[in-house]
């Protein structure tokens, strides 16, 4: 790799993270017009979290769920996620 290719992955990986930033805000804030309770409650785990902690517990998620990148697994992201009301979060295992 030579310098220019490292200095624009670096430039890339810091406009990931604001990308990543603004998504979680975005995601965390909106009126879900049509949402079921999965998906409220998924929103309301997000909104308890910093962008950084919630990129953190999913980074976390994926490395011991790596079948979650499937696209069909997003439902059980979900659950995973925001649970079903009562039920304990997967994230919460990784807690240190």
């Amino acid at each position: 790799m030579s310098n220019a290719e490292w200095q624009a992955h670096v430039r890339a990986w810091l406009q990931a993270g604001a990308i990543q930033q603004e998504l979680w805000r975005r995601l965390s804030n909106a009126h879900i017009q049509d949402a079921d309770q999965s998906t409220l409650a998924a929103q309301r785990r997000m909104e308890e979290l910093s962008p950084e902690e919630g990129a953190r517990r999913i980074h976390q998620m994926l490395e011991a769920n790596p079948g979650l990148r499937d696209p069909s697994a997003f439902a059980n992201f979900m659950a995973m996620f925001g649970g079903q009301p009562g039920a304990p979060l997967m994230v919460e295992r990784f807690r240190e």
